[in-house]
């Protein structure tokens, strides 16, 4: 029987057979990863791999072989290569990742910045990654791509030009027509691993670049059409690419979705509709041809929906990169007196990979958008501690306060975190997205207690909302949110006793915020979504105004549920209509 060395790292168990962990001793491996010994030499040998002792100690494990060699893997080698397979990286994204893109700064890409770092652990996580402010040069898109790696010359060049030729057009994407989702030359062997382009101008009127994740869009498919995804990953497609006139015949045979036989995971999208060549008669009979085109088209269809595409509207210096292997690019139709014009190119993912190995190992949220956009978020919560709310309380101290009482009675996080951001809509972050989103509507204004003192700004409750749609909170706690005030008016037009029970900040407020709803407005309020939640928010509000209440959480402690819903509400969750079966 095959030796087995147990032992146990970070508090997981493990075990390695130990002629794996002999043949790859890192003491015998120089740091390019070239071995010093003769695999061979270890096989014909039987004392080579029988274990005398070892024990683990602050240098690692330890192995004293019975040939009188010794090897010692240290707490990291055994991490990197035993614990932490680099699928556990992956997220699959719906299109609420639109909210939170993975994107640098052309400037971090310079010497001494994290850029490179950043956009190959980008492209390992997401599969995409945005560069803003590139220069707006000819040729820019291939000076980045050497930088990330190296460029791939293929039969189009080393750069190419995506732009509107009309009549002279000899390919889709040197029109101004609509592009459904795609991944590129599916008819090399090699496939080019990484797509980039860089708008050096964009369109007057349309023309977004859409990116879907075709991972998550192969496993959605898994669970809702078992047998259509087994064809598409079991019968090899023939892609072709023909261009007499410069002697260009490429062709290969792939199927649609490249699967790992043995973790079952999708490893490769390779689906283009207009590159797709004719099966040969014999590879499968009518009836197989029929379903399998309708497995084609259910996959298409999955691809180009709502649901998982991330829609830009790309402006003069932003760059685009993607694993042509798993994101798939598309774009919308634009009108062509724009003079819309982008430059693209390729490069291989080797180096980016080689990149991510390096990022990977700077710590977690390193490349985590929704770790950057929980951090945001907390950062414009602390700037409420600059409103007072009146009777002794800061906003933010209220805001707290608000949410300390949603945990206190057990209610949901999606209440909690309703509870604690009821009030963003005060801070310069949520009036700047208010703005953004509509540009034509004045600022919101301050307001003024009866003493002069500011108590936030007016249309607080909406600009919040505004504010968390933006961020990619769910429909409930940005929903609860633009509700809160309404919330108030509703309760104290049902119960006139909750007027007596309201604090002069908040009699205040109301004021200013229309009164009681009549009867016809209440009616209307409970058929809102979200008006139940803004009602249990607007209680656990009224309860947060102790200026003496202690073992209040603070800030801090919030963002890790801020971040987890963040990312929950952006992953991918294939619904299925039926048991998946795993291929």
């Amino acid at each position: 029987m095959a030796a087995v060395v147990n032992f146990e790292i970070d508090g997981q168990r493990c075990a390695c057979p130990a002629l794996w962990l002999r043949i790859n001793n890192p003491g015998k491996i120089t740091a390019n990863g070239q071995r010093l010994f003769e695999i061979s030499d270890v096989v014909r040998s039987a004392e080579a791999t029988r274990v005398v002792k070892q024990r683990v100690g602050e240098d690692g494990l330890h192995i004293d072989w019975a040939d009188g060699a010794s090897s010692t893997f240290s707490h990291a080698w055994l991490r990197h290569r035993v614990l932490a397979p680099e699928a556990g990286n992956i997220f699959m994204w719906n299109s609420k990742l639109e909210c939170s893109l993975p994107e640098v700064d052309y400037s971090t890409l310079r010497e001494g910045g994290d850029g490179v770092l950043k956009v190959s652990g980008y492209l390992g996580r997401y599969g995409f990654s945005l560069i803003r402010n590139v220069p707006t040069e000819l040729g820019m898109v291939g000076r980045v791509g050497n930088v990330l790696g190296n460029v791939r010359v293929t039969n189009y060049g080393d750069i190419f030009d995506v732009k509107d030729l009309g009549s002279k057009a000899n390919n889709l994407a040197s029109t101004n027509l609509y592009i459904p989702a795609h991944t590129d030359n599916p008819y090399r062997d090699p496939f080019p691993g990484v797509q980039m382009l860089h708008c050096l101008k964009n369109a007057s009127e349309g023309g977004a670049t859409r990116l879907t994740d075709g991972f998550a869009a192969a496993e959605a498919l898994r669970a809702r059409d078992p047998k259509a995804f087994k064809l598409l990953a079991t019968h090899a497609h023939p892609y072709e690419y023909r261009n007499e006139s410069d002697g260009v015949l490429l062709r290969t045979e792939t199927p649609v979705l490249t699967v790992d036989p043995q973790t079952g995971r999708v490893t490769r999208i390779a689906f283009n509709n207009r590159s797709a060549a004719a099966f040969r008669p014999q590879q499968l009979s009518a009836d197989e041809l029929e379903a399998y085109y309708a497995a084609w088209a259910a996959f298409d269809k999955l691809c180009n929906s709502e649901e998982f595409n991330v829609k830009m509207f790309m402006k003069p210096g932003d760059l685009v990169l993607f694993l042509n292997s798993r994101v798939m690019h598309g774009r919308e139709a634009y009108v062509a007196t724009g003079g819309r014009h982008l430059q693209g190119c390729y490069i291989d993912h080797d180096a980016p990979r080689s990149h991510l190995a390096a990022a990977s190992a700077t710590g977690p949220g390193f490349c985590d958008v929704h770790m950057e956009a929980a951090e945001r978020v907390c950062e414009a919560l602390a700037t409420q501690a600059s409103f007072s709310y009146g009777e002794g309380l800061d906003m933010l101290q209220h805001a707290l306060q608000a949410a300390h009482c949603a945990q206190s009675d057990g209610e949901s996080e999606e209440v909690v975190l309703a509870c604690l951001l009821h009030d963003v809509g005060n801070t310069a972050a949520a009036r700047k997205a208010w703005c953004a989103r509509h540009p034509k509507l004045p600022e919101p204004k301050i307001l003024l207690d009866p003493q002069g003192q500011s108590i936030g700004y007016e249309w607080h409750s909406p600009v919040g909302k505004t504010y968390l749609e933006t961020v990619g909170f769910s429909a409930k706690v940005s929903g609860a949110v633009g509700l809160h005030v309404s919330a108030k008016r509703a309760l104290v037009a049902e119960d006139p006793r909750y007027f007596k029970e309201l604090s002069q900040a908040s009699i205040d407020t109301l004021k200013h915020q229309g009164g009681p709803l009549s009867a016809v407005e209440l009616q209307e309020f409970r058929k809102l979504p979200g008006s139940a939640v803004a009602l249990t928010l607007r209680r656990c509000d009224d309860r947060a105004k102790d200026p003496a209440r202690e073992g209040v959480p603070q800030i801090e402690s919030y963002k890790l549920m801020i971040y987890k819903h963040l990312r929950d509400n952006a992953r991918s969750r294939p619904q299925p209509s039926a048991p998946a079966a795993r291929l």
